[in-house]
């Protein structure tokens, strides 16, 4: 059985990684940050056309707070 199962014991920071591939509710993406509180979840990018940005691209990241982690799906282990 996978370790990072919802039905078996509550996740830790340690169970993210980021750049695994994730799936939330309705929602699939990359984890982008863990954090002891939260995890961040980006499920979507868009170019940045502004030319005074640092980053190329925009992200649209979910919050995901450590009482949710058990509802949280890895679908790959990068």
């Amino acid at each position: 059985m996978d370790s990072n199962a919802p039905s078996q014991g509550k996740p830790t920071p340690t169970t993210f990684q980021v750049g695994q591939l994730v799936k939330w509710g309705k929602y699939q993406g990359n984890i982008r940050h863990v954090d002891i509180d939260y995890i961040t979840i980006c499920i979507k990018t868009y170019p940045n056309d502004d030319s005074y940005r640092k980053r190329n691209q925009r992200e649209v990241c979910l919050l995901c707070f450590t009482h949710q982690w058990n509802d949280v799906i890895i679908q790959d282990n990068n």
